[in-house]
């Protein structure tokens, strides 16, 4: 899956959704670095979107990261 994802977030960069659901595969494939990256890249294109910042608090908390407001 996060292939296809990665493939979408290629295709439209500004596709917060796209970047979200990338985000959400990495973590499951246990790669939290690059997971970070996308969640981080989602928000970025759309503020509002709050899955992607209730997703990245926690591995923000495990990592020792504050998160920003």
């Amino acid at each position: 899956a996060a292939t296809h994802y990665r493939k979408a977030a290629e295709l439209d960069p500004q596709l917060a959704e796209a970047q979200l659901n990338l985000a959400v595969a990495l973590q499951a494939l246990g790669k939290a670095d690059e997971a970070v990256g996308s969640f981080e890249q989602a928000i970025r294109i759309k503020p509002s979107l709050a899955k992607g910042y209730f997703a990245l608090k926690p591995m923000r908390r495990n990592s020792g990261q504050a998160t920003p407001a």
